[in-house]
């Protein structure tokens, strides 16, 4: 998606910040990051819990449910034992964070996991 279709869909954002080639654009909980030598978005990434995926997982779901709803995770990745923090990424692009049992958000990245 370019940069002028991203603002057309989702307007003035709440703040943004520069990023290593790029910028990163806020609204809410929903963070995109657009790469200044193409203008298209390269990720996006929601902590809010009113977006859901297609299969109805939301923030908040519990990691059940992403187990019963997803295939098997491409890798799956500890972030902190103690936290019980840790993601999985999907073959599709899809990562889904989880804390303490809980999806805690969900980040849309180019296919990079595989299996």
């Amino acid at each position: 998606m370019s940069s002028e279709a991203l603002y057309k869909l989702m307007g003035e954002p709440s703040e943004s910040h520069s990023g290593e080639n790029g910028r990163v654009y806020f609204w809410g909980g929903l963070q995109v990051y657009v790469d200044s030598a193409s203008s298209t978005v390269s990720w996006m990434r929601t902590s809010r819990p009113q977006d859901s995926l297609a299969n109805g997982l939301t923030v908040g779901s519990s990691q059940l449910a992403v187990q019963a709803k997803r295939p098997a995770p491409g890798w799956t990745k500890v972030i902190d034992q103690s936290a019980e923090a840790l993601e999985y990424c999907y073959n599709d692009g899809l990562i889904v964070a989880l804390l303490r049992g809980k999806v805690s958000g969900f980040t849309v990245v180019p296919p990079h996991c595989g299996n």
